[in-house]
């Protein structure tokens, strides 16, 4: 069951490369790759996004797909590595990726592309206490009722 479930998403990736190549989505009445997903495949917008995205990935390097097929990425990896993969490290990451559990692919992408520290910063917090909430509020007038126009 999974081979073919695995086979199952490979092919749907295939069909997506194809749909954008050819802009059959737009014939379609769909605006895009994600709302073709969404509409007509009746996928949730968490999953038409990946698919999507391995499908961007797989034109982009199409040694993807047959890493999708074999189960050793998964849809969720290729998210992650998106912004990492070039043309010269592709073979290197993906062997890294190969495999690995969602958290493992983010550890990866965090060492091949560290993001710097927040800088530390100290705010001076107000002086004024806090009004309490069990006062009153003073009474505010209502609005003078004003007279329809004569006709």
């Amino acid at each position: 069951m999974c081979v073919e479930r695995r086979r199952l998403v490979a092919d749907s990736i295939k069909l997506l490369v194809d749909l954008e190549n050819r802009n059959l989505h737009a014939r379609m009445a769909c605006s895009s790759l994600h709302d073709f997903c969404q509409r007509l495949l009746k996928m949730s917008d968490s999953s038409a996004y990946r698919h999507m995205t391995a499908a961007r990935m797989v034109r982009r390097f199409p040694c993807l797909l047959a890493k999708i097929e074999n189960a050793e990425l998964h849809l969720s990896s290729l998210v992650l590595l998106r912004d990492v993969l070039t043309e010269s490290n592709v073979e290197l990451v993906i062997e890294a990726a190969s495999g690995k559990t969602t958290q493992q692919v983010e550890e990866l992408v965090a060492r091949l592309a560290p993001k710097p520290d927040l800088p530390t910063m100290i705010k001076r917090l107000p002086t004024e206490a806090a009004p309490d909430i069990g006062q009153t509020q003073p009474d505010i007038p209502a609005p003078a009722a004003q007279a329809a126009p004569a006709d």
